[in-house]
């Protein structure tokens, strides 16, 4: 049974019924796409234990970032000795 089978039944959301509908289905795509590759939504939702900052008393500071496209990638900051202005 889909979450929109009430949407018929009150009238006030009619005229926008088709952005509703556009909307649930990309929200149904990516918790398919979660599902697939991630093992779920409440696997996925414990991402921030392994991704971004994570600190350890015996190895330090770990950084780790999900960008599968990047051709390069630097974090900077007072620890990297980067000087402003940036620049390449």
């Amino acid at each position: 049974m889909s979450a929109l089978t009430s949407l018929p039944a009150d009238g006030e959301l009619e005229p926008f019924s088709p952005a509703i509908r556009k909307r649930y289905s990309a929200y149904q795509k990516q918790l398919d796409l979660i599902n697939q590759y991630e093992g779920g939504l409440a696997r996925f939702s414990e991402g921030y234990k392994t991704m971004g900052f994570q600190v350890d008393d015996q190895a330090g500071v770990t950084y780790r970032e999900w960008a599968p496209n990047a051709t390069a990638a630097r974090l900077i900051g007072d620890f990297s000795e980067f000087t402003c202005p940036v620049t390449r």
